[in-house]
C-alpha cells in the first residue's frame, strides 16, 4: 500500500492521461502537478506516442532521425537526443512507454501523467488499451479533459500559429492576416478532429468509470472551487497560490471575422459541438465567449 501524505492521498499509483483540448492551459496543469513531492512526470509534458501511431496528420509528432549528428554537441543538445531516442523505443514498443511509467512509482512517488493535448482524438480502441495495460501494471487511469469555447480556442492556435510561424507541422507566413490563418488552420485534419469535443467526450464515456474522468472548462478552472474539485480528482491538496500563475499566456484573443474564415463544414462541426455541450453541460450557455460564439457560428 502506497503511504498517504501530506499533499498526497492514494493507495495506490495513479496515471494522469491529460487529453487535452490544445490551447486550454495544459502546460499550466503540467506544472502545477509537477510541484508536487508525490509526483514524477517523466522527462517530458507531451509523449506524443499514441497519436503518432494512431491518428492521422501526426507526422510532426515523430522525432527527426535524420537530424545531422556532431561529435561537440552541448549537454542539452545530448539530453534531447537521448529522450528522442527513448521516445522511438516508446513508439517501436508500447510495452516500454508502460513499463517506463511503472518504474517511476515508489514509495514517494504515487502520480505520474502524459499531457498530450492531441490526445483527445484517440478512439476507443487505444484509450481502452491504454486503460489495460496499466491496470495489469497495478496502475490506476484517470483521465483530465478541458474544453474551451470552440471559436476562442480556434482563433488562439491561429494567433499562435501567426507567432511561432508552424501549428500542426505546417508552416505559416507570419506577415500573413490572422483571417488567412484560420483558412488553412480549419482544413487540417488534427484541426478538426481536435475541435471534434462530442466525439472524446462519448469515447471517455465508452471507456472510464466516471468517478475516473474529470471535464474541467477552461474560462472557469483558474477559480478556488474548480482547481479544489481538480485536485482532490487526482488526489492531491489543492494549492490555491497557483491560481495566480501563468504559462504561455497569450492576450484574450479577438473576435475575427469567422463567417468568412471558417470553411461551411468547419463551421458547421463547431455549430453541432455548441448544440452538444450546451445539451450535456448547460451552465456553459452562462459563458459569455460559448453563447456568443455559439450565435455566431450558427
Amino acid at each position: 500500500m502506497m503511504p498517504i501524505t501530506a499533499n498526497c492521498h492514494h493507495t495506490q499509483p495513479v496515471f494522469i492521461l491529460c487529453i487535452g483540448a490544445p490551447k486550454t492551459g495544459t502546460t499550466w496543469f503540467y506544472n502545477y502537478l509537477n510541484s508536487f513531492e508525490c509526483t514524477d512526470l517523466g522527462f517530458k509534458k507531451e509523449y506524443h506516442i499514441f497519436d503518432a501511431a494512431y491518428l492521422e496528420g501526426t507526422d510532426h509528432c515523430r522525432p527527426n532521425k535524420n537530424r545531422a549528428g556532431s561529435s561537440s554537441k552541448s549537454g542539452f543538445r545530448r539530453k534531447q537526443e537521448a529522450q528522442e531516442k527513448r521516445l522511438e523505443q516508446f513508439r517501436d514498443n508500447h510495452d516500454e512507454y508502460y513499463d517506463y511509467f511503472a518504474s517511476l512509482y515508489s514509495d514517494i512517488i504515487s502520480i505520474s501523467a502524459d499531457i498530450t493535448p492531441s490526445y483527445m482524438g484517440l478512439p476507443v480502441e487505444v484509450l481502452s488499451l491504454i486503460n489495460h495495460e496499466f491496470k495489469s501494471r497495478g496502475i490506476q487511469t484517470k483521465v483530465v479533459f478541458f474544453m474551451r469555447d470552440p471559436v476562442s480556442r480556434i482563433i488562439s492556435s491561429a494567433k499562435m500559429a501567426q507567432r511561432v510561424g508552424i501549428y500542426a507541422g505546417k508552416r505559416f507566413n507570419r506577415d500573413s492576416h490572422i483571417d488567412e490563418i484560420l483558412k488553412e488552420l480549419c482544413k487540417l485534419p488534427t484541426v478538426i478532429r481536435n475541435s471534434n469535443y462530442q466525439d472524446t467526450l462519448h469515447n471517455l464515456d465508452s471507456v472510464f468509470d466516471q468517478q475516473n474522468i474529470h471535464i474541467g472548462i477552461y474560462e472557469t478552472m483558474f477559480s478556488k472551487h474548480e482547481l479544489e474539485r481538480l485536485s482532490s480528482f487526482i488526489g492531491l491538496q489543492s494549492r490555491p497560490d497557483w491560481l495566480d500563475k501563468y504559462f504561455n499566456r497569450a492576450s484574450t484573443p479577438e473576435d475575427e471575422d469567422i463567417q468568412t474564415a471558417f470553411t461551411q463544414s468547419f463551421k458547421q462541426l463547431l455549430s453541432e459541438q455548441y448544440s452538444y455541450c450546451f445539451d450535456r453541460y448547460p451552465e456553459l450557455a452562462n459563458i459569455e465567449n460559448w453563447s456568443k460564439h455559439a450565435e455566431s457560428i450558427a
